[in-house]
């Protein structure tokens, strides 16, 4: 990782970037880091996060968005988990990573179901990912979800609030409950009818988070073989995914799905 400082520490960029403590000791410890860690300094830095993969690598095409030294990100297909010991975008990232002499663990600070598609973002160090786990956490990174769902809408935006806990009899499924995981999704419509076409913002990341809270007002997605009639794909696309990089630039992933095109076109969207 190669990093500019503008009149500041080692120490007070790790810190920057969310680093633990024990983590900053240890880059200092193993040596991975050149200089003095508390001197201020102009100019760049490397340091050396070279690890092995903790995926098997398998074969698999990406669908790739953007890439630097330090983000992978990909648009994810429908019908493939992030995250198993096989058969997983994780297992394809590693292979990936492999080919191309990059040297690090496979995280992954931003997930989608099974069934979502869209913009999915691979931390390629440590110190990245500690960064982007803290903007997840803290709610500094806007997600733009699109989905296609049941029924006509009363009002063309509004938000949702119920809270979230995993039902008890069955560990798949998440339900509406007033003493669970407390949640927000902002949503506009896009286009009324019958099908509607929506666009989704989320405040927080709970499990199945839109699909319940779209389902409990009445306008399940298409495709839904949990909260609604399961006919057909899941129509629920993560669009779009913006934050502030470390340095202050913004950053900004878009991704596209020609099988949801199709569809607004069917519909007349």
């Amino acid at each position: 990782m190669k990093v500019k400082l503008n009149n500041e520490s080692i120490n007070s960029f790790l810190e920057r970037m969310h680093l633990s403590k024990k983590k900053i000791y240890d880059l200092k410890i193993n040596k991975k880091i050149d200089g003095n860690f508390d001197e201020i300094k102009n100019g760049y830095i490397e340091i050396n996060l070279d690890e092995e993969t903790n995926y098997k690598p398998m074969e698999g095409n990406l669908d790739i968005i953007y890439e630097d030294d330090n983000l992978l990100v990909v648009n994810k297909p429908r019908g493939i988990i992030i995250h198993d010991e096989t058969n997983s975008l994780a297992n394809i990232v590693a292979n990936y990573y492999i080919k191309n002499n990059i040297k690090s663990e496979i995280r992954f600070p931003s997930r989608l179901d099974k069934d979502t598609t869209g913009v999915v973002i691979f931390a390629k160090n440590m110190i990245m990912a500690s960064y982007l786990d803290y903007l997840f956490a803290s709610d500094l990174v806007d997600k733009e979800y699109i989905a296609l769902c049941h029924n006509k809408f009363s009002e063309l935006s509004g938000k949702i609030t119920y809270s979230i806990s995993t039902d008890r009899h069955n560990n798949n499924k998440m339900v509406t409950t007033i003493n669970g995981k407390k949640c927000k999704t902002l949503y506009k419509v896009l286009y009324n009818g019958n099908i509607s076409y929506v666009s989704l913002i989320i405040k927080t990341g709970r499990t199945h988070q839109i699909r319940v809270h779209l389902s409990k007002i009445g306008h399940s997605i298409l495709g839904d073989k949990i909260y609604g009639d399961g006919i057909g794909s899941l129509m629920l696309h993560c669009r779009k995914i913006e934050f502030s990089n470390y340095d202050g630039t913004k950053l900004s992933f878009i991704a596209s799905n020609s099988e949801f095109n199709k569809k607004l076109e069917e519909i007349g969207a």
